[in-house]
């Protein structure tokens, strides 16, 4: 991706897939499979291109640690540091 572009997407507060799976520590197939059932956050997708709003995932990472497994999840992170 050019320099512009990803200017671009970093000031307008936009994750590729990419990002979300390096955030979240998905491989690249279960992103795209994550994607397709609708398992993530909400997202733009523009022709072939999937975007994220930043502040979507963090509201979708927030909900997640309501939940009994997203707590367990928050914790196991909080203890690797």
């Amino acid at each position: 991706m050019t320099p512009a572009a990803e200017n671009f997407l970093t000031v307008a507060r936009l994750l590729r897939p990419g990002d979300l799976a390096a955030l979240m520590g998905w491989s690249p197939d279960t992103t795209r499979a994550k994607i397709a059932r609708r398992q993530c956050p909400r997202f733009l997708r523009i022709k072939r291109c999937t975007l994220f709003r930043y502040d979507d995932v963090m509201a979708w990472l927030e909900a997640e640690e309501d939940t009994p497994q997203g707590r367990q999840q928050a914790v196991s992170d909080l203890l690797r540091k």
